[in-house]
């Protein structure tokens, strides 16, 4: 039995190192069918599991070698990548490094190692695990990729460029090094270089899950290249469990997903996804489906369901509500089809054409916009602009998207304008210290939550002639109910659809700038067509 078990053994691995995953994964499967316990084939059957993106049957699989062999380091090391693979990034990240301890110098746990740290943003520890990896095994590609992962997550596009090219001249056809350069081409704005990359990438990956996230880029790609019909072909693949850059949340329903096809006299659920600011940019599509005879539910941010109560009348109006994962199905049964907020514009914006049926949407309440208006009182010839300089996470502010409110000053000492705050978060110090440094007052209320009270700083919105922001919610929901709006931002980008101008918003001016410039060099711009009541 030993001599046929050999005999096998090396005729599975030799499938493996071919990529033959299905001959390999039955050669696996026999020897394991001869030897239940066999280390060697339940090792090799789980590097299988991980190469093809079987994740659920590689955490199963590395479990159980887990528990009979703790401390072995090529346990440690599916186990860790395994854990990773299943959404336990930082278990997984503490447990390859346990490995590391008791194997220093290990070419397999330096590389997984490189791989997981940017995912838990240790920065720091990925470059240094890239570099051994490198120095323990220069002739690897992936070696070399890993660490041009890490040096593109350190904000060094040029070296990790050298680094990618380097792996290919290793391996023309490792995936991975690809992939990263069609990254660096999104990041760079070549979108038309990113998507001949993700294409050739699709043609190689045999992992589903991969897959998957390349079609989602390819798709963001295209989109942003104007391309409608496949870029939302392809962004429709983005719903990935336990991706971080993708679309989320990923739910299962026990209805099927409508298409755009005649569904008159049925009920059709539409829920929200990714976060607030793409939240509203998807239901600019609600319009769309007034007059179709469908019934229609909305599943929304919570902090939505009165404006869009008011602006749809017709519609039901809920708050975003369903079960734990894994499915995270919904706990209500009234409704005969369900859509994802961001395919509503696959169904309804297939050709530029189709986006002069969007525009604003949102209904601020009457009495609250007067309210506003009374407390900002008289315009006294001023222009009323609402500013919003950063999101509401502070370590933002280090982030070239967005701005520190002392970079505004060219704007913030105009005499002809009224300043009003619509930053949300904990900004009150920035707009002390700004206040006293250029004695200008912006204006503010306490009583105002500009993070969670959106109905009241919609209202708020309505009454001012101006909103300058950076890309934010704030700048969807100005847009979204009909400000007049300067978008700070970067060119190209993929909700432009390809155009020079906003198709989605007539109302919005894109102010943008190219990727290797930073979004405080359009502050002057600003200024100067302020002063001079000029329009951008």
């Amino acid at each position: 039995m030993n001599k046929v078990s050999e005999k096998i053994r090396r005729r599975a691995n030799d499938a493996f190192n071919r990529r033959d995953y299905k001959e390999a994964e039955l050669l696996f499967k026999r020897i394991l069918s001869l030897r239940p316990r066999d280390y060697a084939a339940l090792l090799g059957l789980s590097a299988l599991y991980n190469e093809v993106g079987r994740v659920d049957e590689l955490y199963a699989l590395a479990s159980d070698l887990y528990k009979d062999h703790p401390n072995d380091v090529a346990v440690l090391n599916r186990m860790g990548v395994a854990l990773f693979r299943t959404g336990k990034k930082a278990d997984g990240y503490e447990l390859l490094k346990k490995a590391a301890e008791l194997e220093p110098g290990r070419y397999e746990t330096y590389l997984n190692l490189s791989s997981v740290a940017g995912e838990v943003n240790d920065i720091r520890g990925g470059m240094l695990y890239a570099l051994e990896a490198v120095r323990v095994a220069p002739g690897s590609p992936s070696a070399h990729n890993n660490l041009g992962s890490a040096l593109m997550a350190a904000g060094k596009p040029d070296e990790a460029k050298y680094c990618f090219e380097t792996a290919l001249e290793l391996d023309p056809n490792n995936v991975f090094a690809l992939t990263n350069l069609a990254v660096l081409a999104t990041k760079g704005g070549d979108h038309a270089r990113a998507a001949i990359e993700y294409e050739k990438c699709l043609e190689l990956h045999l992992d589903p899950i991969e897959k998957n996230k390349l079609r989602f880029f390819l798709g963001l790609s295209y989109l942003t290249l104007g391309n409608l019909e496949y870029g939302w072909k392809n962004y429709d693949h983005g719903f990935i469990p336990e991706a971080t850059h993708a679309r989320n949340p990923v739910r299962r329903f026990t209805v099927p997903q409508w298409a755009g096809d005649n569904i008159e006299g049925k009920t059709l659920l539409v829920w929200r996804e990714q976060g607030l600011g793409d939240e509203m940019l998807f239901f600019s599509c609600l319009k769309d489906l007034q007059g179709t005879g469908i019934k229609v539910i909305v599943e929304c941010d919570y902090r939505l369901v009165s404006i869009l109560r008011r602006s749809f009348p017709d519609y039901l109006v809920r708050p975003q509500s369903y079960f734990d994962a894994p499915d995270m199905g919904s706990p209500f049964s009234d409704f005969d089809f369900h859509i994802p907020a961001g395919s509503l514009m696959g169904v309804f914006r297939r050709k530029i054409e189709d986006f002069s049926k969007s525009g604003p949407y949102l209904v601020p309440e009457k009495s609250l916009v007067e309210l506003y208006d009374t407390r900002l009182g008289p315009r006294d010839g001023k222009l009323r602009v609402g500013i919003c300089w950063r999101s509401g996470d502070l370590s933002a502010i280090r982030n070239k998207s967005y701005t520190a409110l002392s970079e505004w000053e060219p704007i913030l000492i105009l005499k002809n304008i009224q300043l009003v705050n619509l930053q949300y978060g904990d900004c009150e110090k920035e707009l002390a210290a700004v206040s006293e440094h250029l004695g200008v007052y912006i204006n503010r209320w306490p009583d105002l939550n500009l993070k969670d009270d959106l109905d009241e700083t919609a209202a708020l919105i309505k009454t001012l002639d101006l909103v300058i922001s950076v890309g934010t919610a704030t700048a969807q929901l100005a847009a979204a109910v009909g400000a007049e709006t300067y978008l700070l931002t970067y060119k190209p980008t993929w909700t432009t659809f390809g155009c020079d101008y906003n198709p989605v918003y007539p109302n919005v001016k894109n102010l943008a700038v190219p990727v290797d410039d930073h979004i405080r060099s359009l502050i002057p711009l600003v200024a100067e067509a302020l002063a001079t009541d000029e329009v951008v």
